[in-house]
């Protein structure tokens, strides 16, 4: 080895006099003399020099290439350990920088300033913990003290964290809030494309005066005119495959903040219905001003006309909502398949806002970018593209070679942001898509693969990444296997289902570590300053853990205390401590983690966010369903009082929390979100409850109107609205009118619940209370109200309206006990976009999305029998692959159900075959039925009440679940999962088969009940219930006009189109005319009169061309009422005689009573006169 004694090499340390335990920027400078100005002398190091000469030994690795200068390089390196003058000995050779003789390294003391990443806005390179000097573990764990303050009302689905932003940051900045006053404020935005902003404290003395559902400090949204294409939507969810996001998508990431210029920057995405492709979708990038919410500069457009260098894959789908073209050698920006779905970061050194981008539930053509906007103008400056080399270019040229990926390569890692290291070099984790090099130009595919870009991507406009350059990447050596499955590894298993947590420097060999992990359930520990690039067996990998309780990760860990924090999917929180291992030099993750109590973490896990007050008084807050906090020590949960789901503030039923939903802790105060229904959201501001000298006011007004066989509605009136101490109502149940009386639940200054899992035919008393610090206040009145019979039909096994907006249990509201589950941490949500009503809304992903009922004797039919199974479904993607509705034993031979076959077409599924019947029609609801008739050995298919397609009969007798939205697969199988992608609603099973007139009954909105009234101008009145009924009702009253009465049928939903007509049961011509009918205020009350009805006719009522109004229900349906009018037939049983007097109180006495001369108060109106 040579040795160069004339080269001398000069270190200049920025080192801090203070020694302490955060991490300070410290620039090292290296002169290099002319001599060695070449290619070669700019090979600098990258990686730290810790100062002890046994590390320094090891170290001497060559670096990449950097910008030189006039021989001169900077290079930032980290040091938290003790320093004191000292030498060492450093010499350049033309190959590498090694420790040998003759240089003096001074240290001179002179205190820079420390990064510091806390929750003002910015997104955190190590997720690290952020100061909390208000909430503790123990005030946390005091439901007394600390529980749900108020909620807010916003306009649309909340998928981006909330941000915080301190009135001492931003008095610092210049202008003002609106009210010209002094906020802590919570930014959010929604898929209605709005951002809000609100006071965080809801300070009596700001804008907010009672603290719930009040004003924002300002509401920007960007459903604005344009002069030129119009007035913008959101988008549709059915523009873009899969519903993971429905019904709607506007912004879907989490924004970032510039806390210096006061700069909140977000990016939006819009439609122009009625405009070409060309301008049909775009997304907008925003600069907002924090007090303000008015754009700093106007936005950047990002549509088809922004382009880059590589070539585009061609994609033949004819269901392409956005098919964008480019040149040949570009790549055209897809505005609406690039999905934003990682939170955006902000580099302020560089002053860059970066943006990374996947698609919608890899629908093509989309492209992994990583995009660059200078902060101050929006101007793109800097691009990445991970998948550039195409695969079938547009231009049908055979440009590359025959291993082209098409594509992919999406950063989606759960929502995380790219991250920036000390240097600023941006580092991120690809998904699915191709690992290759173009063979032509180069050019490299970075599917399945974790990245580092080098700061500010080199002052390139579009930065391009080589093989060779192996610091820079790291790829898995199974990574064809997690694209499309191998062995024990099911495809579509991305390596960036999660972000990459940077570790704080570490002890050994390999000080800056950086971890992450995927759908394959691996976590992997590499060194970020080498990650190694792809070999065989991963040698470079410094620590690999499969999770054994995991299935995926699809998290990002946070960092405090010397541990890492994650909940990986369908798994509790847990805990691992960094360990060093000795034999390896190096830190490692302890094999065997602490887990936290209060069982599993939904089914995309969460990824935690991470409070302490310095190292002390750590909590590990996470969302899953509501808001969990665990002790950072103790792995103990603390908000054992926020179990079970969230109940909607108003009244609607549950509130659901988004998948990769992460939250905001702050100031004393915990934010995160929910929504209810399909565009109802809300922000949720939990903290420390006030003080209170007494209880609130007590409300008033309370009433109860039943919804349903198992739901009753209250409403009642607060009058404790001003008061700023008021934490919520409890509601309270009983089933007499003394009591004893039940606490539900709590709604947060809500005036409205749904108590939905009810007994049939079941009278039940209700109160409430309001509280606050200091207790509850006196109880409301009481009030009743009866749930409806149990709904009864010939045959009737089970029957599932889906209006369970709460809980984890499915009614079956014919009675017979067969209640679904929901899969525990599974991803079905209830929405209020049902067909009827409510339905449970399924995702049709990998992770369970199910609604399971368990095996029983009722629900299995041999070939013989017959049997119908009927649902309505509204398929949101159509994906070429098997989606199940609705199967019976899928794990065992003996299936049936109902399915979307990898056709795309309807089927019922058989052990002996399917029957396919037509195509679907994507985002239409549709009717589904299956009816076997087991006496003429026939299987027959209904859509939307036609015959479609026609089998044998075959057995239905298998053991397993009946399931909806998911297979149940056979244990132990490798097979995999995918799972129905839409919103299912009104399923049935009966064990006959119904009749073609019997399934058009269940066509159209569901009637509630109908009774039949004496005067038509009160439809309210109570009159004789026809329906339901297990048989004809006798309407036995005698009306003021002879033969005169009015039918009154209540609907589920407002409806329209409808006609009657009026039969005899025996199928002759009725005596009685049938008037035109007319619809209450609300529509969902129907009065069809009837005069003229001769006594004694055994009727029915029939209904046809029943239509939902909000034309939501496009097949018209049929309901039938059967009655009998009977005049003096009380009792029902077809006879007048003295046997009706005895059931009828209001009676003339000694009187015998016959057909001719019955005289009893029938009609209820207090009168008794021979009319009556």
């Amino acid at each position: 080895m040579s040795y160069h004694s004339d080269i001398r090499l000069t270190i200049v340390l920025f080192i801090p006099c203070i020694v302490n335990s955060v991490l300070y920027e410290i620039t090292v400078t290296f002169v290099i003399p002319p001599i060695l100005r070449g290619p070669l002398a700019c090979l600098c190091y990258e990686n730290p020099l810790p100062l002890s000469e046994e590390v320094i030994a090891t170290r001497h690795k060559r670096g990449r290439r950097v910008g030189c200068s006039n021989g001169r390089t900077t290079m930032v390196l980290r040091f938290d350990y003790v320093f004191h003058e000292r030498k060492h000995f450093l010499e350049v050779s033309a190959r590498q920088l090694q420790v040998f003789s003759c240089s003096t390294l001074r240290a001179f003391c002179i205190l820079t300033r420390a990064r510091r990443y806390d929750v003002e806005g910015r997104s955190a390179t190590y997720r690290p913990k952020s100061l909390e000097t208000i909430l503790t573990p123990a005030l946390v764990a005091d439901s007394t003290k600390f529980a749900p303050l108020f909620f807010q009302k916003l306009d649309g689905q909340v998928y981006g964290a909330p941000l915080f932003m301190s009135a001492a940051t931003l008095n610092n900045l210049p202008g003002s809030f609106p009210d010209g006053k002094s906020h802590n404020v919570v930014y959010v935005v929604t898929q209605h494309d709005s951002v809000y902003a609100f006071d965080g404290d809801a300070n009596p003395l700001g804008a907010n005066t009672s603290g719930n559902d009040s004003a924002p400090l300002w509401h920007t949204s960007f459903l604005k005119p344009d002069p030129e294409l119009g007035t913008p939507t959101t988008v549709p969810s059915s523009d873009a495959a899969g519903s993971d996001i429905s019904p709607e998508f506007g912004i879907s990431t989490t924004p970032v903040i510039d806390p210096v210029s006061g700069t909140l920057y977000v990016v939006s995405l819009v439609k122009f219905p009625g405009q070409p492709l060309s301008n049909l979708y775009r997304q907008e990038l925003h600069a907002l001003d924090l007090k303000t919410g008015l754009d700093k500069v106007p936005p950047f457009i990002l549509d088809s006309n922004l382009t880059f260098e590589g070539f585009a894959v061609s994609d033949s789908s004819s269901s392409d909502h956005d098919p964008v073209t480019a040149p040949t050698g570009q790549i055209p920006f897809a505005p609406l398949h690039e999905h934003l779905r990682s939170a955006m970061t902000f580099d302020p050194k560089n002053n860059i806002v970066y943006l990374a981008y996947a698609s919608h539930s890899d629908e093509m053509r989309y492209y992994g970018l990583v995009l660059g906007f200078d902060g101050s103008t929006l101007r793109l400056t800097r691009s990445f593209v991970t998948t550039p080399n195409g695969a079938t270019p547009l231009d049908g040229s055979t440009h590359g070679g025959a291993n082209r990926g098409g594509g992919k390569g999406g950063i989606w890692q759960g929502g995380a942001s790219v991250a920036l290291d000390e240097n600023q070099n941006i580092i991120f984790v690809t998904g699915n898509g191709v690992f290759d090099q173009d063979p032509n130009t180069g050019s490299m595919d970075w599917g399945e693969t974790a990245l580092k870009l080098p700061a500010a991507m080199d002052g390139q406009q579009q930065f391009h990444l080589t093989m060779q350059d192996t610091n820079s990447y790291f790829t898995p050596s199974n990574w064809a296997s997690l694209n499309s499955g191998g062995g024990s590894i099911p495809g579509d298993s991305d390596l960036g289902a999660g972000g990459a947590l940077l570790l704080p420097q570490q002890q050994g060999e390999h000080p800056h570590m950086m971890m992450f992990g995927g759908k394959a359930g691996v976590w992997y520990l590499v060194d970020r300053d080498v990650l190694g690039g792809l070999q065989a067996n991963d040698p470079q990998v410094i620590q690999e853990i499969s999770e054994p309780r995991a299935p995926q990760l699809t998290v990002t860990p946070s960092y405090f205390n010397g541990a890492v924090y994650y909940a990986s999917s369908g798994s509790p929180m847990e805990r691992r401590k960094l360990v060093f291992d000795a034999v390896d030099n190096v830190m490692k993750l302890e094999t065997t983690p602490t887990v936290g109590t209060g069982g599993n973490i939904n089914a995309k896990g969460a990824s935690p966010f991470v409070t302490a007050n310095g190292n002390a008084g750590g909590i590990a807050w996470a969302i899953d369903g509501n808001l969990k906090a665990y002790d950072a020590s103790t792995m103990q949960l603390l908000t054992t009082g926020f179990n079970g789901d969230i109940a909607a503030p108003d009244g609607s039923g549950r509130c659901q929390t988004t998948k990769f939903d992460t939250l905001t802790v702050a100031n004393g105060h915990a934010y995160y979100t929910c929504y209810s229904g399909v565009s109802q959201g809300f922000l949720v501001v939990a903290g420390l409850k006030s003080t209170a000298a007494a209880p609130p006011a007590a409300p008033t007004g309370l009433s109860a109107d039943v919804a349903s066989s198992t739901a009753i509605n209250l409403n009642w009136t607060n009058n404790a609205s001003t008061d700023p101490s008021l934490a919520g109502f409890h509601v309270f149940r009983a089933i007499n009118a003394s009591g004893p009386f039940t606490a539900l639940s709590v709604t947060a200054q809500g005036t409205a619940f749904t108590d939905s899992i009810l007994s049939p035919n079941t009278q039940y008393f209700y109160r409430v209370t309001a509280f606050n610090g200091a207790g509850d206040s006196a109880p409301s009145n009481t009030v009743s109200s009866t749930t409806f019979p149990t709904y009864t039909e010939g045959g009737l096994v089970g029957y599932w309206p889906m209006e369970d907006a709460t809980g984890s249990v499915v009614t079956d509201a014919s009675g017979n006990g067969h209640n679904g589950s929901l899969a525990q941490g599974g991803e079905a949500l209830y929405t209020t976009s049902g067909y009827i009503n409510g339905g449970w809304n399924f995702h049709g992903t990998k992770i369970p999305d199910s609604i399971t009922v368990q095996d029983s004797l009722d629900l299995d039919f041999t070939e013989a029998q017959s049997f119908t199974l009927a649902t309505w479904v509204k398929v949101d993607a159509l994906t070429g692959i098997e989606q199940p509705i609705i199967l019976k034993s899928a794990n065992d031979g003996n299936v049936y159900g109902l399915l979307v076959n990898g056709n795309n077409q309807f089927a019922m599924r058989g052990p002996a075959s399917d029957v396919a019947g037509p195509a679907v029609t994507q985002a239409t609801w549709a009717h589904v039925a299956m009816v076997q008739d087991g006496t003429a050995g026939t299987r027959i298919l209904y859509v939307n009440g036609k015959v479609v397609a026609q089998g044998p009969a075959q057995p239905a007798n298998g053991t397993g679940t009946l399931e909806w939205g998911e297979e149940d697969l056979p244990a132990g199988s490798n097979q995999v999962q995918f799972g129905f992608q839409g919103v299912i609603d009104e399923t049935r099973l009966y064990s006959r088969a119904l009749s073609a007139s019997e399934i058009a009954n269940l066509l159209p909105v569901t009637m509630l009940d109908a009774s039949s009234v004496l005067s038509p101008n009160t439809p309210d009145q109570l009159g004789t219930t026809l329906f339901p009924s297990k048989a004809p009702v006798t309407e036995a009253r005698v009306s003021n006009t002879a033969g005169t009465y009015t039918v009154v049928a209540h609907f589920a939903k407002p409806v329209t189109g409808i006609s009657a007509s009026l039969t005899q049961q025996s199928g002759a011509q009725a005596q009685g005319t049938v008037g035109a009918l007319t619809y209450d205020s609300t529509q969902t009350a129907v009065l069809i009169p009837l005069t003229n009805l001769a006594n004694g006719q055994l009727l029915n009522l029939h209904m046809a061309g029943i239509l939902a109004a909000d034309q939501s229900s496009v097949v018209p349906g049929t309901a039938d009422i059967a009655f009998r009018v009977l005049e003096g037939d009380v009792n029902g049983d077809g006879v007048v005689d003295n046997n009706d007097l005895t059931v009828e109180s209001n009676s003339i006495t000694n009187a015998s009573v016959l057909p001719s001369n019955a005289a009893f108060d029938i009609n209820g109106d207090g009168q008794l006169t021979m009319l009556t």
